[in-house]
């Protein structure tokens, strides 16, 4: 644990200067979480946020990268990496895993309801409730 906090403190320079977005990738560290870091709600509110003083936009590494897969449905990665604490969720060129998160039966989940309907060219009217906030910032 002691090489990781010397290897964060970079991180914490970049976010007292105002970083304004984070992209945690699809690596285990074993000593902190068993799960990958984009997945591990104690690497991101914990660590990043809490400890770091993180408050920009958490990016999700690319939810259909292998890394991912130990998760084996995207719509259960999506709903981990929310629930971990990212407020967006990436999936890259596989725009048939798109289709299926927007089209999955959320039960009262605002956050991908309003997914629905959105053609990717308006992406940038999507209202991810409490997120919406973070996210204005990278526009």
């Amino acid at each position: 644990m002691n090489e990781i906090s010397q290897d964060i403190l970079c991180f914490k320079g970049l976010i007292n200067q105002g970083l304004d977005a984070a992209m945690p990738a699809h690596v285990v560290y074993p000593q902190v979480d068993d799960k990958p870091s984009g997945f591990s709600s104690k690497w991101i509110k914990e660590i990043l946020q809490t400890q770091l003083g993180f408050g920009g936009v958490v990016i999700s590494d690319d939810l259909s990268m292998q890394g991912a897969h130990f998760i084996k449905n995207i719509v259960e990665r999506v709903q981990v990496s929310l629930e971990s604490g990212c407020d967006m969720a990436l999936i890259c060129n596989h725009p048939e895993l798109v289709t299926e998160v927007i089209d999955f039966d959320w039960p009262d989940s605002e956050k991908l309801q309003l997914m629905k309907g959105i053609k990717p060219q308006n992406l940038d009217k999507i209202v991810l409730n409490h997120h919406i906030e973070n996210i204005q910032t990278l526009l």
